[in-house]
């Protein structure tokens, strides 16, 4: 039997106004947002996007994942400032299909441990 191969396509856009997203991040502040439900299944276990940060004031760092922390131990996008940065990601979801996003400004990147 071949297997089956689905075209890509773009399955959801979270744009800034969306809930939970709205506004300017404040560094260190985790913002969860509902994911599942519409265009992604409600029993989806994880999601596969392109992450972009675009006119940021500052250089940093995104934390993506399941769980809010405000103090994230590792990234998943590291930016300078004025300087366009995209990343592929694969983000499992959290209780209920959230995403939970956390910007630290700082040009050291997350804490070494």
């Amino acid at each position: 039997m071949l297997p089956t191969y689905r075209s890509p396509r773009l399955v959801f856009s979270i744009p800034a106004t969306a809930t939970g997203l709205a506004g300017a991040f404040s560094s260190h502040l985790a913002r969860t947002f509902q994911v599942s439900g519409g265009a992604i299944p409600a029993n989806a276990t994880a999601v596969t996007g392109n992450l972009t940060v675009t006119g940021q004031t500052s250089a940093g760092f995104l934390y993506v994942g399941p769980v809010a922390m405000n103090n994230p131990t590792s990234s998943t996008l590291n930016f300078p400032l004025g300087d366009d940065r995209a990343n592929g990601v694969t983000v499992a979801l959290g209780a209920g299909g959230t995403l939970s996003v956390t910007y630290a400004a700082s040009t050291l990147g997350p804490p070494r441990r």
